[in-house]
């Protein structure tokens, strides 16, 4: 396999697509997209191939992960606008930015 890119030489090493490949029955360039995706890991890349159900929970975030993780919404917010202003972009309202 050839690999052109950092992400398929550190997500998609040979021997992990040629697993997922075993596993699936997918393409040698689906497996290699898919672990890309899950970030290398083999399990959930098999279990999205294999069309796992939408509503399985090891696939949802919790309800409170984003404020966990980033703060209220008045502060995800900021974060977007502060770095929308630094590259430039037309900075959304804050009601625009909760409806998008």
């Amino acid at each position: 396999m050839n690999h052109p890119t950092h992400l398929v030489k550190r997500y998609a090493p040979t021997d992990s697509v040629a697993h997922v490949m075993r596993r699936t029955g997918c393409s040698e360039q689906d497996a290699v997209a898919e672990l890309i995706a899950e970030e290398g890991d083999i399990g959930d890349a098999v279990l999205h191939i294999n069309g796992v159900a939408k509503d399985d929970q090891r696939l949802l975030p919790r309800a409170d992960w984003q404020t966990q993780a980033r703060g209220t919404n008045d502060q995800e917010y900021r974060i977007y606008a502060d770095n929308a202003e630094a590259l430039g972009w037309k900075v959304k309202s804050y009601e625009e930015w909760l409806a998008s």
